[in-house]
C-alpha cells in the first residue's frame, strides 16, 4: 500500500487496502466477519477508489498503528484504532465526495 501510494497507483492502492482488511479479518478468526468482508469488498471499491489517493497517507499510517497494536496483542488499542480509522474514512468520504462540488 505504501509503495502504491508513493507511485500514485490507485488500482494497486485499492487492492492493497482490500488485501490488508481481508488479512486483518482472517487474523480476527471471525467466520461471520470474514464472510461479510469477502462479499462487501468488491462492492465498496467504488467507495474507496476516489478517496484512496487523497486519504492514502493518513490511512496507511493508521494501518501501521493497527498492525503494531495487533502485533503487541493489544486488542483494546487495535479496536480503538480501527474505530477511528473507519470513522475518519467515512467522514472524509462524506466531506470530499458525497457532498459534491461546492455551490456558489
Amino acid at each position: 500500500g505504501v509503495d502504491a501510494l508513493a507511485a500514485g497507483d490507485v488500482d494497486r492502492l485499492v487492492a492493497a487496502n482490500t488485501a490488508l482488511h481481508a488479512c486483518l479479518t482472517a487474523v480476527a478468526d471471525n467466520a461471520v466477519l470474514a464472510d461479510l468482508i469477502s462479499q462487501v469488498g468488491q462492492k465498496v471499491r467504488w467507495y474507496y477508489t476516489p478517496i484512496a489517493r487523497p486519504r492514502g497517507k493518513e490511512a496507511w499510517n493508521e494501518h501501521a498503528q493497527l498492525i503494531k497494536a495487533i502485533a503487541k496483542g493489544d486488542a483494546d488499542r487495535a479496536s480503538e484504532i480501527m474505530r477511528r480509522h473507519t470513522q475518519r474514512t467515512t467522514d472524509f468520504y462524506r466531506k470530499q465526495i458525497a457532498a459534491g462540488p461546492e455551490q456558489d
